[in-house]
Formats: C-alpha cells, structure tokens, sequence
C-alpha cells in the first residue's frame, strides 16, 4: 500500500528512533491499559531467578523489557476499542465499526508478538531445567 509523505516520515521516524524511557513512559501515560492480567508482562518465577545463569537472567530481562513495550501499545489501542463500542451517534455505525475492526486486529497482532516473546521466555527457562517450566507464570 502507498502512504502519503507525512506517514512515510511518521513510519520511518518511528521505526528507526527509539523513544527514551522518559519519554515512552510520557506517552503511554496518557493512556491506562486495561486491567486484565494478559496486558502485564510475566514475571520470573524467584526459584528459576536463582537457578538461571547471569546470561540467562540478562536474556530475560531485555525480553521482558521488549515485551512490556509491545504491551504498552495495548493501552491507547484498548482506549479506542472501548470508545468505539460505545458509539453515540448510530449513523456513524458503519465506519466506526471499521475502525474498531482495525484497531482490533491491531490489538490481535500485538498480543500475538507478546505470545511470542513469551514462547521464547519459556524456551529459555526450560533450556535451564526443563523440570521448572510448570513454575513459569503467565
């Protein structure tokens, strides 16, 4: 698909720049994510912290960081949806509804990159002793 200029800069602007901690924490700030325990990142098991290797814990620690940034965009998008579900002018059903469908698959495919990453946390902790994998929250 083509996009315009303005979003050709938006998108390369945003895909190439990280955000400083200060300024993601600003920006998602505006926003309250949803209290549904599937939008926290998972936390490591104290048993399975004590049995990792430093490069282990390290591994984890930058793939949960990864993982709460992929969350943090469930708080604005999770906004929308329920803004959209609630609709007070029905002639404009129809293309709110488009919306909605949108961000919702939006939403879909964020929560299946946190799937992923969370595929890959377990992958970690069971390389370090497959035994501990039924203490792995989340």
């Amino acid at each position: 698909m083509e996009v315009s200029e303005q979003t050709y800069r938006f998108l390369k602007t945003i895909c190439i720049c990280s955000m400083s901690n200060d300024l993601r924490k600003r920006t998602r700030g505006a926003y309250k994510l949803p209290r549904v325990e599937a939008t926290r990142t998972p936390r490591v098991d104290q048993v399975i912290k004590t049995l990792a290797s430093q490069s282990a814990k390290m591994a984890d620690r930058e793939l949960a960081r990864l993982q709460t940034f992929v969350l943090d965009s469930l708080a604005p998008v999770s906004s929308l949806i329920e803004m959209l579900s609630q609709p007070e002018d029905e002639s404009h059903r129809l293309s709110i509804e488009k919306v909605r469908t949108a961000v919702s698959t939006a939403a879909e495919l964020i929560g299946n990159a946190s799937a992923h990453i969370s595929r890959l946390r377990r992958e970690m902790v069971s390389s370090i002793n497959k035994s501990l994998l039924p203490l792995v929250k989340g």
